[in-house]
């Protein structure tokens, strides 16, 4: 039974960047148990899921009709991760009229990082708002340590990775129209991010040319977009007339395993994270895993970010037949720990013991 009126407030793909991918795995979960879903991005339609335009101020027009109390888990990046001098103070000043729960769930392990960069006006917004939020719940231990030991907050924070249970299935024959030409290589490297420098698809892409140099092995990239955010030159850039290079954007979530287990490794070049959701993903497709020094590294090859070198050793060791002590252990640790995820985050959104 729920205790009180729940709601998920987030984005659902597409596109499908980490967050997304989340509320689509919890979506039917919250629903099915009498809760509701708001989303400002991807399909708003479907038994007890709403499309609320935030631009629009449409999530505040939404809060006058719900009863006073709700209890609203909050995974946007507007209200805290990215404080948006507009909507806010929106959201602060409905919180005072509207009485509601506020449970701020923080995906986003770079926050600490930026939060040093903040100008004055974003971090007077962001200590406005830890004022306002009832309980946190944050995507690693590093996160719950930094809002408790540096920023100072006081109250609740629950530690619950966003590592779900995956829904998966065979990809229909359009979602592989970029990987048409995988199969003509030898040996296929596959990773999964945006175009943005932060994200890395420009060494994981000079490591396979030096590979390619150095060895004379024909080895094709297959870079997955989730398109949602690009910098136009530097995916120019890293392209760089490398027809070895294929690229495929918005691949629904569901078929990531079935495009992941085509591929002999899976190499995560991001700077800064909080897990690492695809990492794991590739672990449990079979694929070993090659990752930078941040986020989830058991069971896989690990490398300082800006060190190519490391990404050509780690992926001679796989092509060689390598592969991280105890991968196997480590993927079937990781099945168990995002069956119990799904169970806490459930039990937070909900507010019960379901």
């Amino acid at each position: 039974m729920v205790k009180q009126n729940a709601i998920l407030f987030g984005p659902l793909p597409p596109p499908y960047g980490g967050v997304s991918v989340f509320m689509s795995l919890i979506c039917n979960a919250v629903t099915e148990r009498g809760g509701t879903v708001w989303s400002y991005k991807g399909p708003g339609s479907g038994s007890g899921v709403l499309l609320v335009d935030h631009r629009r101020f449409g999530h505040i027009r939404q809060l006058a009709r719900e009863p006073r109390g709700s209890r609203i888990s909050d995974s946007t990046h507007f209200h805290v991760e990215y404080p948006s001098v507009i909507l806010l103070p929106l959201w602060l000043a409905a919180k005072s009229l509207f009485g509601f729960y506020w449970i701020k769930v923080i995906h986003d392990g770079t926050l600490p990082m930026r939060f040093a960069k903040f100008n004055w006006l974003q971090k007077k917004l962001f200590h406005l708002a830890l004022g306002k939020v009832d309980e946190f719940v944050v995507a690693s231990p590093e996160l719950n340590d930094w809002l408790a030991d540096v920023v100072r907050f006081t109250g609740r924070i629950t530690t619950i990775p966003t590592l779900l249970p995956p829904k998966t299935k065979a990809g229909k024959p359009e979602v592989y129209l970029a990987l048409e030409g995988l199969a003509a290589h030898e040996r296929t490297v596959c990773s999964i991010g945006v175009f943005l420098p932060s994200y890395g698809f420009d060494k994981i892409a000079n490591a396979v040319e030096i590979y390619r140099n150095e060895t004379g092995e024909d080895v094709g990239l297959l870079l997955i977009d989730a398109c949602f955010e690009r910098d136009e030159g530097f995916k120019t850039q890293t392209l760089n007339g490398r027809d070895w290079v294929s690229v495929a954007e918005n691949v629904p979530h569901e078929n990531i395993a079935d495009v992941l287990g085509r591929c002999d490794v899976f190499i995560r070049a991001v700077e800064n994270e909080s897990i690492g959701l695809s990492k794991i993903e590739a672990l449990w497709c079979g694929v070993p895993v090659v990752s930078s020094n941040t986020g989830e590294k058991r069971g896989m090859l690990v490398y300082d970010f800006d060190d190519i070198d490391g990404i050509c050793r780690h992926m001679r060791t796989v092509f060689n037949g390598g592969s991280a002590p105890d991968a196997d252990k480590w993927a079937e640790y990781f099945r168990n720990k995002a069956e119990r995820n799904f169970q806490d985050f459930v039990a937070v959104i909900m507010g019960n013991d379901a």
